[in-house]
């Protein structure tokens, strides 16, 4: 199955979602390998949409508070939609942005949300649970999940689990006596990025960890930007 490509009648959607979409259901397929709480690749792209703008290079990909910078944002306070300034994480790139969003998830607050399994109801869980006050973010990320056809990645992310784990499952049924030898290359594949190839190379599930393995891969391989790879492209371990 190859990885879906947005190709819309709108240039700036294409060029965001199909920066994104590889990295949400590279993180969505790693958290789920990992037993962690997780949004359908879908919502996370569809709340990035909403909360960015469609703004790739935005370092408040999804709008998520806390110590960083302060910017002017909208806020319904009981109901009036209300201009303040409020303080933003920053996150320099994509993939940390994703990263950052899936820790909040972690939360028991957002239990009622990761624990469905339905993109539109998990949309509508997101905003219950506080992530958003704007009355209509549920309707807002469902539209854009439609408008675009985000389920495809949905779809892929799901088939790719079950292709890893019926591997998985092979590979531990063989009665192979000699431990199996770790290749030094790997060659990337659609929707790969360096943060979930290091994260299942070196068997690492701490993001500080990935986080300095990801940028010793990078520099090993004179990458600038350990988010920008692509499919074919060798990586060395060695």
């Amino acid at each position: 199955m190859n990885f879906p490509i947005t190709a819309s009648k709108y240039d700036h959607v294409n060029v965001f979602v199909n920066a994104l979409a590889p990295i949400a259901v590279n993180e969505y397929i790693s958290r789920k390998l990992n037993g962690s709480k997780t949004l359908l690749p879908s919502v996370v792209i569809a709340m990035a949409c909403q909360e960015s703008g469609y703004n790739i290079n935005s370092v408040s990909l999804f709008g998520i508070k806390g110590e960083g910078f302060y910017s002017p944002t909208i806020e319904y306070i009981n109901g009036v939609e209300t201009s303040i300034v409020d303080s933003f994480k920053m996150y320099p790139t994509p993939s940390e942005a994703v990263v950052g969003l899936y820790d909040l998830m972690q939360w028991s607050r957002y239990d009622s949300a990761t624990s469905e399994t339905d993109r539109n109801t998990q949309a509508i869980q997101v905003q219950r649970c506080g992530y958003a006050t704007d009355p209509n973010y549920a309707h807002s990320i469902i539209s854009i999940m439609n408008d675009w056809n985000l389920s495809e990645y949905d779809n892929y992310a799901l088939n790719r689990l079950d292709e890893i784990r019926n591997e998985d499952t092979e590979e531990e049924c063989s009665n192979t006596k000699n431990e199996p030898v770790e290749a030094d290359t790997y060659t990337v594949q659609a929707g790969d990025n360096l943060w979930q190839i290091v994260a299942r190379r070196y068997q690492l599930d701490d993001n500080a960890a990935i986080y300095k393995k990801e940028i010793e891969i990078a520099a090993l391989n004179n990458i600038d930007d350990p988010s920008l790879i692509y499919a074919g492209m060798v990586i060395n371990f060695n």
